[in-house]
């Protein structure tokens, strides 16, 4: 009895990956670990680099996601707590020529 899996050009652990529940500790490593490999991915990514069927793995991932303390501070929004900047404390750069290329000169504003 032959199918569509076995001419394809899959490889074994792709053709029939391991299936692991989402409520496990394993699980939960194994996520761990290759988010932590892939630098941090969202989890479509992550998911598209799995060779295990996680039952519940897009609540899983997402879960990982959300309670990464450097992908929260990396993708802070301003929630009105902060305060405007000052316009007399604003820096301009203004281009010259020094000869070989155009450089920015770093010139504060006076009040």
């Amino acid at each position: 009895m032959g199918g569509r899996l076995q001419n394809s050009a899959l490889a074994t652990s792709q053709r029939h990956p391991i299936i692991l529940s989402g409520k496990d500790l394993l699980t939960r490593l194994i996520i761990t670990t290759k988010y932590l490999a892939l630098l941090h991915a969202g989890p479509t990514l992550l998911m598209a680099a799995a060779n295990y069927h996680i039952i519940g793995a897009r609540r899983l991932i997402q879960a990982t996601c959300q309670s990464c303390i450097t992908c929260r501070k990396t993708s802070a929004t301003n929630d009105g707590t902060t305060t405007c900047i000052q316009s007399h404390s604003i820096c301009s750069l203004q281009p010259y020529w020094n000869g070989f290329c155009w450089t920015f000169r770093h010139q504060e504003r006076s009040h």
